[in-house]
Formats: C-alpha cells, sequence, structure tokens
C-alpha cells in the first residue's frame, strides 16, 4: 500500500493525490497537521536523503520563525531534525512512500526569470502550455499580474466581452466557488453556478453557506482564506486606526493575513473592513495566499 505524507491543502499533496485516484492505486493518507510525524520514520528518511533535502524552507511556517531560530537551524542537522519534529508541517510534501518501502518526494516546478524549473528522473514526457488570459480592461490596471495569475489557473474567468472586471465586487458563491476550484472540487453543474462550490465551502468548514449572491467584504475574505488555510493560531494586535471595526469573528483571520501579506491596508492607516473585496483585490489576495501557504 502506498501511503502519502502532508498536508491537505498543500498543492503538491492535492495534485498527488489526484494522481493516484485517476490511476485507481491504492494509497493511505497521513495528514502531519493532524497526526505528527513519527521520530524513528523521520530518521529513516533523514538517513535515506537528509534534513536538508526534507526541510521546507519557502514555505510559511519557515518564513514566520524569527531569525535567531532560523539561523541557528541552518547548517546544523540536529536542529533541523528537532524543527521538523516539533512542526512537521514544515517537511517538504508530499512524502510517498511506495510498497516496496522506498520513499519519494515530490517535488513541485518553480517559476524563474526564463520560464518554470523542473527536476525529473526516468522517461518521462512533459507537455508545457501557456494558459494565460488576456483581457481588454486589464492592461494597465494595479492588478494586471495577479488577475494573470488566477485566471491561467483557471480559478475566475472574465465577465463577458473579453473583459475581467477587475473593479466589479465580486460575491460570496463565486469565492466559494474559486477556493472549491483550488482545492480541485468539481464545481460544474449544479442549480446554480455556485451550488457546488458553496456546498463544498460549507463541508469544509469555509463557509455556512448563508446569502451566496451577496458581494463579498474584505474581511469575509480574510476569513475564507484564514479558515482554507487552517485556522492557524496568531497573536498581537492590528495596528490600524479603525482596527476596532473589525469584526469578533474576523480579528484573527484579518490578523493572519495582514501578517502572511494577504491583506493590505487602503492608506490612511486603514482596513476598511466592511468595505467590499473586488475581483481585482480578490485575485491578489488569492495570489497572495499561494505564495505564503504552497
Amino acid at each position: 500500500m502506498n501511503k502519502i505524507y502532508g498536508i491537505k491543502n498543500c498543492g503538491s499533496v492535492k495534485k498527488a493525490l489526484e494522481w493516484f485516484v485517476a490511476r485507481d492505486l491504492p494509497f493511505e493518507f497521513h495528514d502531519f497537521r493532524k497526526e505528527g510525524i513519527d521520530p524513528v520514520l523521520l530518521d529513516e528518511w533523514i538517513a535515506k536523503t537528509s534534513c536538508d533535502v526534507l526541510l521546507n524552507r519557502k514555505g510559511l511556517l519557515w518564513r514566520k520563525l524569527d531569525k535567531a531560530r532560523r539561523e541557528a537551524v541552518c547548517d546544523n542537522p540536529e536542529g533541523m531534525r528537532a524543527l521538523m519534529l516539533e512542526n512537521p508541517v514544515i517537511i517538504k510534501r508530499p512524502v510517498i512512500v511506495h510498497p516496496d518501502g522506498t520513499e519519494e518526494i515530490v517535488r513541485g516546478s518553480v517559476v524563474t526569470e526564463t520560464g518554470i524549473a523542473l527536476r525529473a528522473e526516468g522517461d518521462v514526457r512533459l507537455k508545457i502550455i501557456d494558459n494565460a488570459k488576456r483581457f481588454n480592461d486589464m492592461a494597465d490596471h494595479w492588478a494586471k499580474d495577479a488577475v494573470e495569475f488566477a485566471s491561467s489557473r483557471e480559478l475566475f474567468n472574465g465577465v463577458g466581452n473579453d473583459a475581467f472586471g477587475p473593479d466589479r465586487s465580486m460575491t460570496r458563491g463565486m469565492v466559494s466557488t474559486v477556493l472549491a476550484r483550488l482545492a480541485g472540487a468539481d464545481t460544474a453543474g449544479g442549480e446554480t453556478w455556485y451550488a457546488k462550490g458553496t456546498v463544498w465551502a460549507v463541508e469544509n468548514g469555509i463557509s455556512d453557506g448563508t446569502n451566496p449572491e451577496q458581494p463579498v467584504t474584505r474581511e469575509q475574505l480574510a476569513a475564507m482564506l484564514y479558515r482554507y488555510a487552517g485556522s492557524p493560531a496568531v497573536s498581537g494586535e492590528l495596528g490600524f486606526d479603525d482596527a476596532d471595526s473589525i469584526s469578533a469573528w474576523a480579528r484573527d483571520a484579518v490578523r493572519w493575513c495582514v501578517d502572511n501579506g494577504i491583506l493590505n491596508g487602503v492608506g490612511g492607516n486603514r482596513m476598511t473592513p466592511q468595505d467590499l473585496a473586488r475581483r481585482g483585490q480578490v485575485a491578489a489576495m488569492l495570489m497572495r495566499f499561494l505564495q505564503a501557504t504552497v
């Protein structure tokens, strides 16, 4: 039986699981976030690879460590091992254990200044396509890169007539559908275009499913992204002049999004949490979210 180690909201893990499902291959999934990591198993991985290979230094958790802890861990195998035992989420994922006992770390591709870099072994066939979407109202818009990022991944599309509508509002149902697509859920069909996405959001604790046609606010969007990330622990206070206007249920989410560079203020040291989130803003927050968590 193949065994896959990782966390459910990791893009690489999702691709690995989809690969096994598509080929009808049996597997078991071990969630680092819920089940941790066995020290004996970690030592086996270290022996076959190295701490340096296993440790994810590009993810959110590594960036959140204080500078002294990061420096203490660098070039220190024992420190790396202790950190991975303490926070298994920082292990690169997915790690696939095959029936013969061999392990393999599935490494994702990296976008570089000149293209896409990846490493593959054995007889493989690769196909790279240009899936960029062009919209006639995005040429000089501040969110152009974010819209290209989100639309090329087919998370959401334009509004018709080759336009994206970056300054239009976005509904709660649409955000639920976008996050469902991000998770690999099938959102096609249903009584309404947002029905399946909303059901997925309710089942996964992202939304309560109410008012799907209501425009989403900045704090609501922050809350949905925060829940998608697993509602990580937060601490500290927000320094915005209008911080008191953030709804109590959204404060941790807004604080987490601000701490991780996902949500910014709007000028004048204000957050304006009840303002509507515009489509361009949603694309930008989604891009930053993925950059911070994958």
